[in-house]
């Protein structure tokens, strides 16, 4: 092949690199397009469209303008926090989570109401003198592991209840044995 001039050698060199590839191909299709179409494209730009007509909602929630990160706030969670007799940590926002474990369980309106039916009656389990299974050869982690064990067993207590009412209502829908003994089947 004879090349005249360097512009055509320099064409001829850029499409055999963009030939090889057929996505660069249509890359450079793409861009081309782009670029010829550029007033087109940017007139629907999402910087454009945010300063169309957009009606602007107002938030009634007073709490979607709380920063969360403020010191008022973070005085508050840890005052709360203090009253509930619960240990502060250092990011609010799992204080925050705390208090909330603490009032939606403890403080129920069924609790307030009736509070004997939820007080726990019996002995205490005596988590001190249980055996943990192994040695940490510190008495603190010891006594540490057999709380992260207890909690890890109510955890998985709550789940396992959980888990059967699922199975009791799911056996409420399916499981109903009505007999119709013209068609000699039971169930629907």
């Amino acid at each position: 092949m004879f090349i005249v001039n360097t512009r055509m050698a320099l064409a001829v060199l850029f499409y055999q690199r963009t030939w090889r590839s057929y996505s660069g191909w249509r890359d450079m299709q793409f861009r081309w397009k782009l670029q010829k179409n550029r007033n087109v494209y940017l007139k629907h730009a999402v910087e454009n469209l945010k300063n169309a007509n957009v009606p602007r909602v107002v938030a009634e929630n007073p709490l979607d303008n709380l920063d969360f990160r403020s010191k008022e706030f973070t005085d508050g969670i840890n005052q709360l926090a203090k009253i509930l007799k619960i240990v502060s940590h250092p990011d609010p926002l799992i204080t925050l989570s705390a208090v909330r474990k603490v009032v939606t369980e403890r403080m129920s309106p069924q609790r307030v109401e009736n509070p004997q039916k939820y007080i726990l009656q019996g002995t205490p389990f005596p988590f001190k003198d249980a055996d943990l299974g192994i040695d940490l050869h510190d008495p603190v982690l010891n006594e540490a592991a057999k709380i992260l064990r207890l909690i890890y067993i109510h955890d998985l207590r709550d789940l396992q209840t959980k888990a059967n009412e699922l199975i009791v209502a799911v056996q409420n829908v399916t499981a109903n044995p009505k007999t119709d003994t013209r068609l000699g089947k039971v169930g629907f």
